[in-house]
């Protein structure tokens, strides 16, 4: 009976220990906040249809804008090569596209008309646009919707 016990709070010790350590990578990886929720359900009432949004790769929730916003977003996460080579560097040069006539009209092809710059990511994901700060300054981007830390910016293009 004695060893049976032993076995059982063993047993009990390792599962608590399983699950706290599993609860504690989902809070890490749950980067979705009620504030990316708010600008997500902006985006949803106010985007065009065929409208794409410029996300910072797996930086921040803007993966989640084909399912929570219906709209398609620049890079997916799992982007294959050829798309993403194609792709970043509209992503890259977001703030000042309208110095480069070519990815100009590569973002105005591709309906780019949002950005979208989330709540902090997960510790194990990095950002392309740390400094919001920057975003507001660009004359190429207007802020239209700002929840906490989340925002939505205006991509303007000279598009025909």
């Amino acid at each position: 009976m004695g060893c049976a016990l032993l076995l059982f709070f063993f047993a009990e010790g390792s599962g608590v220990s399983v699950y706290k350590r599993l609860a504690q990578a989902i809070a890490e990886q749950n980067a979705y906040s009620a504030d990316d929720a708010a600008a997500m359900k902006w985006l949803r009432g106010h985007a065009r249809p065929g409208a794409v949004v410029a996300n910072d790769l797996a930086g921040d929730s803007g993966i989640w804008a084909p399912y929570k916003a219906d709209v398609s977003i620049l890079l997916p996460r799992s982007a294959p090569g050829p798309l993403f080579e194609d792709r970043e560097p509209i992503l890259q040069n977001v703030l000042n596209l309208s110095d480069d006539p070519g990815l100009e009209e590569k973002a105005c092809a591709l309906h780019v008309d949002y950005l979208f710059h989330g709540a902090p990511p997960a510790v194990s994901d990095e950002r392309m646009f740390r400094d919001r700060a920057a975003l507001d300054r660009a004359p190429g981007l207007e802020e239209v919707f700002s929840s906490g830390d989340a925002a939505i910016y205006r991509v303007h293009l000279p598009c025909s």
